[in-house]
């Protein structure tokens, strides 16, 4: 390998990813950079040797390499104490993405103490209080993973008028309804099983067409090393779904919210929108003491046109940006980030 070359290790959860994740970003690399992808089972720790995937003289090649410069973390879930070994190789904060896999209970406690507390739903702790508490405060509630993403996993409760409760999956009408001689917690329970769960205050979504929609703002550092906004987003979901994970369309943020409000009050909620996710990515990584360099934020308007955070992703879905103008940004900026890292001991 050339000497003069700096190396920007991109970690990945299995092999069968490596190919996929290099033929992106190897395309945007600049002039300098070489890029491989490897796998936590990848590292020779004896010989400080990584086996990578790499591309060279028009076709992907398996070599060893040694440590890079810097490592990108897209290992979901990956063990934090492994990223710190890798460190002790390779140099303090020379790692990014110490966390993308967002407990989502951890998420509200560090956020609540803050001046973002207004726009947070209440979550708690999975248990039968909790969830008779909020169901009674609220009326509507969320059961949801406390490490889910995508929607997995995720049920509706709702009370009706009529004292009935009924419980949905993706869809606002009910798969389970139970009267009041029937344990609706016990039901919760069935479905849950023994997996860690919190309960979230429901949010009453602003809809569009009558269908739910959100907002996605994508942050990223770059080559100035500080977070930024790369992309607004809107998933709209599909009718009599309450989902926006299993969405029917994606359009800029600005063309959805320019669908429903004046151009002005378009502005002022952009405005908003990135105000908030960028103090919501600035806060969890001081308050949670990780490195990032990524993450995006899912936000909804509630009827009074409030902003709520619904949910923080620390591997931000990418495929969902193939059709906007500036896709290849959020491929380019981890890379550029990386070379800020390597300019910056």
């Amino acid at each position: 390998m050339k000497r003069d070359l700096k190396y920007v290790g991109i970690m990945v959860f299995n092999r069968r990813q490596q190919k996929r994740v290099l033929q992106t970003y190897r395309k945007v690399a600049p002039k300098g950079i070489k890029i491989f992808t490897f796998t936590p089972s990848s590292i020779n720790w004896v010989t400080k040797k990584i086996s990578g995937l790499h591309f060279a003289n028009k076709q992907f090649l398996t070599d060893w390499f040694r440590f890079p410069d810097v490592v990108y973390n897209r290992c979901y879930g990956a063990d934090r104490r492994l990223l710190q070994r890798i460190e002790k190789v390779i140099g303090r904060n020379r790692c990014f993405n110490h966390v993308n896999h967002f407990d989502k209970q951890f998420t509200y406690d560090v956020l609540c103490q803050t001046e973002l507390n207004k726009h947070l739903p209440r979550t708690v702790p999975y248990n039968q209080a909790n969830l008779d508490t909020l169901l009674t405060e609220y009326g509507t509630l969320y059961v949801k993973p406390l490490l889910g993403n995508r929607g997995r996993g995720v049920y509706r409760v709702n009370k009706t008028e009529t004292g009935e409760v009924h419980i949905s999956e993706h869809y606002f009408a009910p798969h389970l309804i139970c009267r009041e001689d029937h344990s609706w917690e016990g039901e919760i329970k069935k479905l849950t099983q023994s997996k860690q769960y919190v309960v979230q205050q429901g949010i009453p979504f602003m809809q569009v067409g009558e269908k739910n929609f959100d907002i996605r703002v994508l942050l990223q550092k770059d080559r100035s090393g500080a977070w930024g906004v790369t992309n607004v987003t809107s998933r709209t979901a599909y009718s009599g779904c309450f989902n926006t994970s299993v969405c029917e369309r994606v359009t800029t943020g600005e063309e959805r919210l320019n669908s429903l409000f004046s151009a002005s009050d378009t502005q002022v909620l952009l405005s908003s929108l990135s105000e908030i996710s960028w103090k919501t990515a600035a806060l969890l990584e001081q308050n949670g003491k990780c490195h990032l360099g990524e993450l995006s934020v899912d936000l909804a308007l509630d009827h009074n046109r409030k902003l709520w955070i619904i949910e923080v992703n620390g591997n931000p879905q990418r495929t969902m940006y193939k059709e906007l103008e500036n896709y290849q940004d959020v491929y380019r900026n981890p890379i550029h980030y990386a070379q800020f890292l390597m300019s910056h001991r």
